[in-house]
């Protein structure tokens, strides 16, 4: 039986729960609460590291992936998430290569650069927004990150960015992707290079039962800038009147269910059909970004011809991801 540890959690107390073979070890309130007692310095120590190098470091974890996966190192993991999940192995196949792609530095420089008053470049130091006035974006951690379970890519999305942004984050999986996203972020405590230690310090990875007094803490108690949720009811609300509750006033972000909105332009045709198509399908369209909506600007005439388009694409999509 395979034996997994949260990332970043020294040798302590834990609670051990048992899933698909492996087991995963919970750290309790008091772990956690000595963890956060350093927050402010691990936050600071990252938060003086160049940008780029936070960048080269995540797109370099994301070469360690792409190696692994090429050389059938992943395969194992692979099966198990295809048990664990219920998704095909074709969508599998499909998820894995999209880790890499997530971690790319190019892919966190734009969300960075649009989501920012100021830009990425804010981060290292005050922009010039309009004569006369800087802006400077510091990170708001340490974050807590509850993760949905049904795919690797939503919980490593916001973890990625949020270490980018030089964030302390605690990542809870579920127990159907916790091994894969162990897996993902554990090359960074190897990596000799500065950004990858600082962020292998601030990155905790460990999974907490519903009814477990170290989430209880976490969502009550701990010291914390941001809550994100991904999910649906009725976690989303349980978990927000727990956050309301902590006197730190954490900045709770909800992702989901099913928010996705494909915006197509006129003209578009084969490329932007057969890209919907496929997010339409991938997941069984469960995940919460799933576009479930979509607007055509354009002339009927276009946006009826696109939509010929689109069926013609799910059809060719679909059959190639069996549910």
């Amino acid at each position: 039986m395979r034996e997994l540890r949260p990332l970043s959690v020294p040798e302590i107390e834990t609670a051990t729960r048992e899933a698909g073979g492996w087991l995963v070890h919970e750290p309790t309130a008091q772990a956690l609460a000595a963890y956060l007692s350093e927050a402010e310095t691990r936050q600071r120590q990252l938060g003086e590291v160049p940008l780029r190098d936070r960048l080269q470091a995540l797109h370099s974890l994301g070469g360690h992936w792409a190696k692994r996966l090429a050389s059938g190192g992943l395969a194992a993991l692979k099966d198990d998430l295809t048990a664990s999940t219920g998704y095909s192995r074709a969508l599998m196949d499909v998820e894995f290569g999209l880790v890499a792609r997530v971690l790319d530095s190019e892919e966190l420089m734009n969300n960075l650069e649009h989501g920012l008053l100021g830009g990425a470049g804010s981060l290292d130091g005050f922009k010039l927004i309009r004569e006369g006035e800087y802006v400077r974006n510091m990170a708001a951690g340490p974050v807590l990150i509850v993760s949905s379970g049904n795919s690797l890519i939503p919980p490593l999305i916001p973890t990625a960015i949020a270490l980018a942004a030089g964030n302390i984050v605690i990542l809870k999986p579920s127990l159907q992707n916790y091994e894969g996203l162990v897996e993902v972020f554990k090359p960074l405590s190897s990596m000799g290079d500065e950004a990858a230690q600082s962020m292998a310090r601030c990155l905790m990875v460990a999974y907490m039962g519903h009814d477990s007094g170290a989430l209880e803490y976490l969502l009550r108690e701990a010291p914390l800038g941001a809550v994100n949720f991904w999910g649906g009811e009725p976690a989303r609300s349980h978990i927000g009147s727990k956050v309301s509750q902590n006197p730190w006033h954490p900045r709770y972000i909800v992702n989901g269910p099913l928010t996705g909105f494909a915006v197509v332009e006129a003209g578009a045709r084969g490329d932007a059909a057969g890209g919907l198509a496929l997010n339409m399908v991938l997941y069984d369209q469960q995940l919460c970004s799933s576009p479930t909506m979509a607007a055509y600007v354009g002339s009927p005439d276009e946006a009826q011809a696109f939509m010929v388009e689109l069926a013609e694409a799910l059809d060719r999509v679909g059959s190639g991801y069996p549910l």
